[in-house]
């Protein structure tokens, strides 16, 4: 059974600026430019992706990891300095761990200092809507940025993750206040995602995080803070690691174009596969040719498997069809009305539920509000 996830609580000082930000800068609030100053200072340049000579630049990809992902700040400044550098990687993929989600209204409102953000900020929050337990990829920019939301405790997620970082920003709590999410075994679950030149940025240059970070392999190296932290941390070169691996071009045959068919066939496409689509039908496959169609997603009493696959399948579809050309579509909801056992575990509240995705319609049914 999915754990329900609990959103984050943010208030607000005078100065309309967010009072739980890491522990160390909360007296500093009142400067405006602190937390921009913080992504780009610490994490971007940390992990040198920002200027001229970037370790980005000209790569088919780039993955970057990152703990805390709180109100996105580093993840609008890493877009923005993607988008503005021509030589940045053809595809990003920023996974971002986090046990609280903020509201979007909260994201809007602590970009408001800084305009130059707000256009991605309001992009983002767009598509910040049923965020249940789990893996949630949310694609940007043409399907070229992804950001890959695990919402759920770190220690639990990273294990489960399948992916290599080039670039991991830490930026959890303090281990005063969080020490699950500084602990040795999170960092060596980070270790088993990185390769030889991983970098890892930090504001936190604690004597057991970087004895840590040593003991794994990483050569740790203190460089000037920003205030009032004198340092801040950056780790790299890891020998005990793998060096990174090249993706070559891979090569697929799909069998059938019919909605599904093509679907897989643009997807691997996109993400830079050889595509091969054999059918015996010249125009869509029969089974494709209905002139109207309904989608919704599957419901479940534990909310997981193939209640959560159709969940993100739903929103993949979302991000897709306004890159359609002349293609009709209304999301006007759909109405399930349930029978048998389900209609009993329905009346019984036993079927999982998320306020984003579903609403209770009779006494026999719910709406799928992001359906039609």
């Amino acid at each position: 059974m999915l754990k329900p996830i609990t959103p984050a609580h943010i208030h607000w000082d005078e100065f309309g600026l967010p009072l739980n930000a890491q522990d160390v800068y909360r007296s500093h609030l009142g400067s405006k430019d602190l937390g921009l100053d913080q992504a780009q200072k610490v994490f971007l340049q940390g992990c040198q992706l920002s200027g001229r000579g970037a370790l980005w630049e000209t790569q088919d990809h780039w993955v970057i990891l990152e703990l805390g992902f709180g109100l996105g700040l580093n993840f609008l400044a890493t877009w923005q300095e993607w988008k503005n550098n021509r030589l940045r990687p053809k595809r990003l993929y920023y996974v971002a761990l986090e046990a609280n989600p903020a509201r979007a209204e909260d994201i809007l409102r602590s970009t408001q200092v800084w305009p130059e953000l707000m256009p991605l900020a309001q992009v983002l929050v767009d598509d910040w809507w049923g965020l249940d337990a789990g893996l949630h990829t949310l694609r940007f920019e043409r399907g070229q940025l992804h950001l890959l939301l695990s919402l759920g405790q770190a220690q639990e997620t990273l294990h489960s993750l399948q992916l290599v970082a080039d670039s991991v920003y830490l930026d959890g709590f303090s281990p005063t206040s969080n020490p699950e999410m500084w602990s040795f075994d999170v960092l060596s679950a980070i270790a088993k995602h990185s390769h030889k030149t991983t970098r890892l940025a930090t504001w936190c240059v604690a004597k057991e995080v970087v004895n840590n970070l040593h003991a794994l392999g990483f050569k740790c190296e203190k460089v000037t803070g920003l205030p009032p932290k004198k340092f801040s941390l950056v780790a790299k070169n890891n020998d005990n690691l793998p060096d990174r691996q090249s993706i070559l071009p891979q090569k697929c045959l799909v069998l059938g174009h019919g909605i599904a068919g093509a679907s897989v066939a643009q997807q691997l496409a996109a993400c830079g596969w050889q595509v091969s689509v054999f059918d015996v039908a010249k125009g869509l496959s029969p089974a494709s040719q209905v002139p109207i169609a309904l989608v919704y997603p599957h419901v479940n009493q534990s909310g997981e498997g193939l209640g959560q696959l159709t969940r993100q399948g739903l929103r993949a579809l979302f991000n897709h069809l306004p890159l359609l050309p002349d293609f009709s579509y209304q999301m006007s909801g759909v109405d399930e009305q349930f029978q048998g056992r389900k209609a009993k575990q329905f009346a019984e509240n036993k079927l999982f539920q998320t306020p984003d995705w579903l609403k209770a319609c009779s006494a026999k049914g719910w709406l799928h509000q992001p359906a039609g």
